[in-house]
């Protein structure tokens, strides 16, 4: 496998950043597949520390076009309180076969770091869409030593 790639960061203006790469690949020079990705985010908009980034991602090659829309916002409505909410679309299609699918997820995270070096987390995620839709929930308590 050969290939390449690059990427940059952009600081415009406190608190906006672009973020964008490329990359290309190939096996034996034959099978190229090529992708690019373009971000936007804002980061510490008010004292609550609010944050909201978009993404976009774009492959093609050996027969597929995929592509990738990611969405989040979070924020610290406390010191010791951390929270995200997540979403996006994914699409693959296949022209040759004239396939293509879609799913779509929704989420959120909750970070609580509690007295005694303990930490909670907590996480909900919903997919929908695609070959294998499914809700996913995660629990976790942490104790620091």
């Amino acid at each position: 496998r050969q290939g390449g790639g690059g990427g940059a960061l952009l600081d415009l203006a406190h608190p906006l950043r672009l973020t964008g790469d490329a990359r290309t690949s190939s096996i034996a020079g034959t099978r190229r597949q090529n992708g690019w990705t373009g971000g936007l985010e804002g980061y510490r908009f008010t004292a609550l520390n609010l944050a909201l980034r978009a993404r976009y991602s774009r492959l093609s090659g050996s027969g597929l076009e995929n592509s990738l829309a990611a969405y989040g916002a979070s924020l610290d409505p406390l010191a010791w309180l951390h929270v995200e909410l997540t979403g996006g679309q994914r699409t693959t299609r296949d022209p040759l076969a004239g396939l293509e699918e879609r799913s779509r997820w929704l989420g959120t995270d909750l970070d609580v770091t509690l007295p005694g070096r303990a930490y909670l987390n907590a996480s909900y995620e919903d997919d929908a869409g695609g070959l294998s839709p499914m809700r996913q929930a995660y629990f976790g308590l942490s104790w620091r030593f």
